[in-house]
């Protein structure tokens, strides 16, 4: 499994699928769903946080995928909204859970790699 990791409208995407081989045909945005790559982690947290979902069903579908895109959500001004503040603290919880099951975690910043872990398996 490869978790690629950054800022909004850093090239996550481009980066994984130049690097992993997938295609846009092998995207979904909807986690658990018969694609190898999910694009949009964060969403996907927000959306099972909202539906009252388990954080280990919402693990659970993420680790189906081969490749997890997500977004940095954990900097900046904290929100005031108590949802947002348990989101945020939800992606990153789970992105340490997904961090350590994955073979590969990438850190995409201005387009470019930084491999965190798994160095010799990322192209």
């Amino acid at each position: 499994m490869i978790l690629v990791i950054g800022g909004a409208g850093q090239g996550k995407l481009a980066a994984a699928l130049r690097n992993t081989g997938y295609t846009e045909a092998d995207v979904t945005t909807t986690p658990g769903a018969d694609r190898p790559v999910l694009n949009g982690m964060a969403d996907a947290v927000r959306a099972a946080l909202a539906a009252g979902e388990a954080q280990e069903q919402t693990v659970a579908k993420l680790l189906r995928h081969a490749v997890v895109i997500c977004d940095e959500v954990g900097c900046g001004v904290v929100p005031m909204e108590q949802f947002e503040r348990e989101w945020r603290e939800n992606v990153g919880r789970i992105c340490c859970v997904i961090a350590e099951k994955s073979d590969v975690v990438v850190r995409i910043f201005c387009g470019i790699p930084m491999v965190l872990k798994g160095e010799a398996q990322w192209k």
